[in-house]
């Protein structure tokens, strides 16, 4: 028998074990006897005015050529190891302004799979057309393992509260759309025949090119836990391609995108499921500040504004949306956006909204932001409670304003225990040297120095405070030399000894 059969059989067993004990595709009904899932309720769209951004403008030749260009050096990409995945939803992501990742240089079709996410409208017309561009790349995927599979499907994600986006890829099935919502868990109980091997085609790149564009997870190969790969290839599938084109025929790509994202932003969650669409509104605003800036911060500013307003609570899932929304928006210097992430930095009582909009505050705010971080870090701004926040805006502070670093963590290091630990750790990673004084007091505290356990892995956990305080005046001081690979019994002499000495120098 031929590798081939052998393998395909070996999938076969492995697939009907998984089934058999319960271990099958996520979402496979195992019991037949169970009661189907309540279809969950359609999110819908709140009334907004249309953005006026106006047609796709003639382009002279040399523009039709470059993106033509671009298109025929995405068969150049070599390394899923550069951060492309074929996955609007992961890899390279959708970054044209460069703030998350470089494109690496000498790799030709990742720079042009960055430049065309970054062309955004213009490159839509010509991204549709090679959907079916069977062209193949130097990237493969395969599975021939025993453990886990590969298989195809019909995946084309859509905005649920636009039943004409989804009338669209339903009808380009026309035996049924396999992957359609509609079927909720039913779905993964057709999934389809398995493959061994696919080689990445320019049509699979344009997919996924076109979802980082359009705001849609067009994922043309996915990981699928555990050990498994999902390919939605419109080059394999032609319904794919034309469940894709479906939704733009006619259509002015430049008019149709602007529609599409501004109904993203308004889209509302159905009931209190609000982190499903936190992604959606996120990628929309941040698509539109990128393409349609004036047409659209006026909606950004508003929505800014909104949060921690009456009647809003400052907690996370109640803001789910817009805290995604803040989150994204670090890399955009427009005045107006600006200016509304201070105001909301200086109004809010969440440590988790402060820690959100930081980013986005412009770097001038010095003095009312700086009093805003002092004022949470000595617990008198808000509900504080939680350590995890003392790091992230002590290490805020050294970003923006490092000639006041060492005065915060001083001033730390005289509160609460679980702040004193935060500190601990922030100058062994990086290094700042605080007065001997400040170290005094911790030189009694038998007190672990990460109040957790990580199996050996973390430099601090088998420490001690004292054994941080100590280390760290040794670090000054080279006539109280401190040894922290030293057993236990050892460093505690040498603390001693530091402790003594201290003490007589603090008593003349």
């Amino acid at each position: 028998m031929r590798a081939g059969g052998r393998n395909r059989q070996r999938l076969t067993v492995v697939l009907a074990f998984l089934l058999l004990v319960g271990l099958g595709p996520p979402g496979v009904a195992q019991d037949a006897e169970e009661e189907p899932e309540a279809p969950k309720p359609a999110p819908s769209i709140a009334p907004h005015v249309p953005l006026d951004v106006g047609a796709n403008r003639p382009r002279p030749a040399a523009s039709y050529r470059r993106v033509e260009a671009l298109i025929a050096d995405l068969a150049k990409l070599d390394d899923w190891r550069d951060g492309i995945s074929l996955s609007s939803g992961g890899g390279v992501g959708f970054d044209p302004h460069g703030t998350d990742q470089e494109v690496p240089e000498g790799h030709p079709g990742h720079e042009a799979f960055t430049a065309l996410v970054a062309l955004g409208a213009e490159a839509i017309s010509a991204l549709l057309v090679h959907l079916d561009d069977e062209r193949e790349t130097e990237l493969t995927v395969g599975h021939s393992g025993w453990w886990g599979g590969m298989w195809c499907q019909t995946e084309v994600d859509a905005n649920a509260a636009m039943p004409a986006e989804l009338a669209a890829i339903r009808a380009a099935f026309p035996g049924g759309w396999p992957d359609d919502p509609a079927c909720g868990e039913a779905r993964w109980e057709r999934m389809q025949l398995p493959v061994f091997r696919h080689a990445v085609t320019i049509g699979d790149c344009c997919f996924a090119i076109l979802g980082q564009i359009v705001n849609r997870v067009y994922e043309a190969v996915r990981y699928q836990p555990t050990s498994c790969f999902v390919v939605n290839s419109p080059t394999r599938d032609p319904r794919i391609a034309r469940a894709v084109r479906l939704q733009w025929e006619g259509r002015d790509p430049r008019v149709e995108l602007a529609r599409r994202l501004a109904d993203d932003l308004f889209t509302a969650p159905a009931g209190d499921d609000r982190s499903e669409m936190g992604d959606r509104q996120a990628g929309a605003a941040e698509r539109l500040l990128t393409w349609f800036p004036e047409a659209s911060e006026g909606w950004i500013v508003a929505m800014v504004d909104a949060v921690d307003g009456p009647g809003v609570a400052g907690t996370e899932p109640a803001c789910q949306p817009a805290y995604e929304i803040l989150r994204r928006l670090g890399w955009c210097d427009r005045p107006a956006i600006r200016a509304a992430c201070l105001r909301l930095a200086l109004r809010t009582d969440s440590p988790y909204t402060l820690h959100r909009v930081l980013d986005a505050i412009d770097p001038a705010a010095d003095e009312a932001l700086h009093a805003r971080l002092v004022g949470f870090l000595a617990g008198t701004t808000g509900a504080f409670g939680e350590s995890g926040w003392v790091g992230c805006f002590l290490r805020a502070i050294r970003d923006r304003w490092p000639e006041r670093y060492e005065a915060a963590l001083v001033a730390q290091l005289k509160r609460t225990l679980s702040d004193v630990q935060v500190v601990a750790e922030q100058v062994y990673r990086d290094g700042t040297l605080l007065p001997v004084a400040a170290w005094r007091p911790m030189l009694v505290s038998d007190v672990k120095a990460v109040p957790w356990t990580s199996g050996g892995k973390h430099p601090l956990e088998r420490l001690r405070l004292c054994d941080v305080a100590a280390r760290e005046i040794a670090r000054q001081r080279p006539d109280l030399p401190f040894d922290e690979s030293a057993d236990e019994t050892t460093r505690d002499a040498r603390i001693q000894a530091m402790r003594t000495v201290l003490d007589a120098e603090g008593r003349r």
